[in-house]
């Protein structure tokens, strides 16, 4: 069959590009942008073709296509990419919320000239990040969650975890940073070394030093033999200091050199013991506000935030609440060996529109109470705790914000093109308490 020629092709090309599902961008070596199908222009949420790359949602797209191919073996010695394709994902922030895109680039060279052209391919990799979170609950050290930002969160966990460097997790009470701490343990070179937790706030100011450091026989009354401290007991795995912000002022400069040197001396004893340890602490205090005020050493704070991680209240990912509690019951149930209840949709407003102030642990405690107490094979809004339901009572009685109708959040979504970040503004209210009329009211933005 007699070949065709370039001319003839190249509008073939093009209308097979205009119907791809995934996106297109094409630009060249300056990184001027010379063609860009409708698909990619949906999914970055564009209104017209950017002009040039760096006008791609203000993503680095040299920069990220590097890093790729220095992690994919697409670079030589002097670390100049290959030119073939590599593929790696960013999180944009749209008018709809996230979106996770991945990206696949490479450079090829035209028949018209030998100038090389990058093509990058987009596809929406959102759902997929969410199921695979979903998923990862079989893992005991998983952290359930299909939220954007907690999703950032365990990325970067994954990425720090393999390297031996001090986490510092701050966050309330309840969130979740024991497990997070515990998951960085199993992600690391340690995981099959010891994984030590001492809380902080726990023992008395007068016991830390030989909590942490052990003492020998005779040093204090009623040291009757040689004790190894939590330092000695985590040689070789982690070490995780929960609530760190108790520690007194004045055992912080020995836990520094601790620390620092990774060696320290037994109450009692003048004789350096030497360790292998890594360190994850956890505060549901701000240490920088407490370093400010003076309560807290600043070298100390440095030392231990290296990689600082802030796992964020239950109430920030009010989508994740309806995906806990079909897990906890699910959890519950199993440990208690009874029927799984169902729960009425009274019972889930209830839940839903409840602040969490507890967070998660709070949340297990209601499942546990709810399962317990389930009518029928019910939890209904009389199975739940107290606090649960006199909120939602006092919430009713107090809140006239509550009285606005369907057609007027509609039409406030509407006039701020379906952003929720605006829309909750104009209203006065947070994006959860948006997020949960939205659910209540049955509304979707036209996109989901």
């Amino acid at each position: 069959m007699e070949s065709m020629q370039n001319d003839e092709i190249y509008p073939l090309i093009v209308a097979t590009m205009a119907h791809l599902s995934e996106g297109v961008v094409i630009a060249n070596d300056e990184g001027d942008v010379i063609y860009t199908n409708a698909s990619a222009l949906s999914l970055l949420e564009l209104g017209d073709a950017p002009r040039k790359l760096r006008e791609i949602r203000g993503i680095n797209i040299g920069k990220s296509a590097l890093k790729a191919a220095l992690q994919q073996g697409e670079a030589d010695a002097a670390g100049r990419p290959s030119g073939r394709f590599v593929s790696f994902r960013e999180v944009i922030r749209t008018e709809q919320g996230e979106r996770c895109v991945e990206f696949k680039t490479g450079t090829v060279r035209c028949a018209l000239n030998s100038i090389p052209l990058r093509v990058l391919i987009l596809s929406d990799r959102t759902h997929e990040r969410r199921y695979e979170a979903f998923f990862n609950h079989r893992d005991e050290n998983a952290f359930i969650t299909h939220d954007i930002e907690t999703l950032n969160l365990i990325e970067r966990v994954e990425q720090v975890a393999p390297i031996n460097v001090p986490v510092l997790l701050e966050g309330e009470s309840g969130t979740g940073k024991t497990r997070i701490a515990r998951m960085i343990h199993v992600k690391s070179t340690r995981s099959t070394m010891p994984f030590v937790e001492v809380n902080c706030a726990a023992v008395p100011d007068s016991l830390l030093e030989t909590e942490f450091f052990g003492h020998i026989k005779g040093s204090f009354t009623g040291a009757h033999k040689d004790r190894i401290g939590r330092f000695q007991a985590a040689n070789g795995g982690t070490l995780f200091l929960d609530e760190i912000g108790e520690i007194p002022l004045t055992l912080q400069p020995k836990l520094l050199r601790a620390l620092q040197d990774q060696t320290f001396e037994p109450v009692g004893s003048n004789r350096p013991v030497k360790v292998d340890i890594r360190i994850i602490a956890a505060s549901n205090q701000d240490l920088k506000t407490m370093v400010q005020d003076g309560r807290f050493r600043a070298d100390l704070y440095y030392r231990l935030a290296v990689i600082p991680l802030r796992v964020p209240a239950l109430r920030e990912r009010p989508a994740d609440i309806r995906l806990l509690i079909d897990h906890f019951i699910e959890q519950v149930c199993l440990r208690l060996q009874i029927d799984r209840p169902t729960v009425t949709p009274n019972a889930l407003q209830l839940m839903m529109d409840y602040p969490w102030p507890g967070n998660v642990r709070e949340l297990i405690n209601a499942i546990e109470h709810g399962v317990i107490c389930a009518v029928n094979g019910q939890i209904v809004p009389d199975s739940l705790p107290v606090d649960i339901r006199k909120r939602a009572n006092s919430s009713i009685r107090t809140s006239p914000t509550e009285q606005i109708d369907r057609e007027s959040l509609l039409a406030t979504l509407q006039a701020t093109q379906w952003n929720r970040s605006r829309a909750a503004e104009n209203l006065g209210i947070d994006r959860s308490t948006l997020w949960r009329w939205m659910q209540r009211m049955h509304i979707q933005p036209p996109n989901d």
